[in-house]
């Protein structure tokens, strides 16, 4: 009996060794994973059962891998930053998925896809309404670019696409999208025409809405209504974030010390002491 009862213990000792354990955070809850490479973002769908590519492993890529292009969606299940990535993602509806409770944040990095990159799923179903888990993710900075080439998609080129349940005013619409994001931040039109983010406003002044559709999944012929920004470009950004570059502060000129000039040096000439003859 004792031995069973120790050799039980030990292998739950064992066990408790192997499994790794969350980083806690303040609260009481699991610390957010930061994702700044294409590998621990594959390991981190893998650990779920998702694959980021159709190969099942993540042999493709590296942990000092930052872009890479997307043929599948990502099903976000823990609380997840990513930073400062590149991804391409090839299928026209949303790129990323919230299940089982899981988070995604955005901080930084540069997001592509045929249209709707950033999916506002709004139920305006009741008063107030609100935004649907499953499609909204935080975003604290980061560009966001369509790049339209299907046939549905070029009625929406756009990369923030709002889906309700019920038709919205354009103003209702400004309001959904501006509310969005965290407070502080906000959309800018960085399409290529205008090159920089100097005097760009907030998205209710600039980047105007308008009805279109969009893929709801990759079967082309299912779309559904959505309203979009009519551009194909934006960037999140705050305060800090507009009027263009930083300034770049250059060094003061140290001056050259002033050159002191050596002293003529005169030589007198040797006296003549030639004998006349």
């Amino acid at each position: 009996m004792l031995k069973n009862f120790i050799s039980g213990f030990f292998a739950l000792t064992m066990l408790a060794a192997i499994v790794p354990v969350q980083p806690v955070s303040a609260n009481g809850s699991a610390a957010p994973i930061v994702i700044d490479n294409v590998l621990d973002l594959c390991q981190n769908l893998l650990n779920h059962g998702d694959w980021l590519d159709d190969s099942g492993t993540c042999d493709a890529f590296t942990s000092t891998q930052t872009a890479a292009t997307i043929v599948r969606l990502i099903y976000i299940r823990d609380d997840i930053i990513l930073k400062n990535l590149n991804l391409t993602f090839l299928r026209p509806n949303s790129p990323f998925i919230i299940r089982d409770g899981g988070r995604l944040t955005i901080d930084g990095g540069h997001y592509t896809s045929p249209n709707c990159v950033v999916w506002i799923q709004y139920d305006n179903n009741s008063t107030p309404g609100y935004y649907v888990p499953t499609t909204t993710i935080q975003i604290n900075s980061g560009v966001f670019e369509a790049t339209v080439e299907t046939m549905y998609s070029a009625e929406a080129p756009s990369p923030v696409c709002v889906s309700s349940r019920y038709p919205l005013t354009a103003a209702e619409t400004a309001s959904v999208i501006n509310n969005y994001l965290p407070t502080g931040r906000r959309f800018v039109d960085v399409a290529p025409r205008l090159r920089t983010l100097q005097n760009s406003n907030a998205v209710s002044n600039e980047i105007p809405s308008d009805d279109g559709f969009a893929h709801t999944d990759k079967v082309e012929e299912n779309r559904e209504t959505i309203k979009y920004l009519k551009t194909t470009m934006v960037a999140v950004v705050g305060d800090e974030g507009q009027g263009g570059e930083e300034p770049v502060s250059e060094e003061p000129e140290t001056p050259e010390p002033a050159k002191t000039e050596e002293p003529t040096v005169i030589i007198p000439k040797a006296p003549n002491t030639a004998i006349a003859r």
